[in-house]
């Protein structure tokens, strides 16, 4: 493998960890303590917080993978 492949792989697996992160960790703390998370989901103001945040997290995958795009 050269180098510049190695590197894309490592970049890759970086943005999928920090994309991944947010859901896994919501996800996580609805199961725990849903008392913490019902609030986003029962209120208006959580569901547009909730919203939001996607929105933010499709923003930035979007923005991540053009970062990492190597043109040789």
């Amino acid at each position: 493998m050269t180098d510049i492949t190695c590197c894309n792989c490592d970049r890759e697996t970086r943005s999928y960890i920090i994309v991944g992160l947010p859901i896994v960790l919501g996800g996580w703390l609805t199961f725990s303590k849903p008392e913490y998370m019902s609030p986003l989901y029962t209120t208006p103001v959580g569901l547009m917080m909730v919203a939001g945040g996607v929105g933010l997290i499709i923003v930035g995958a979007f923005w991540i993978r053009a970062l990492i795009k190597v043109e040789a």
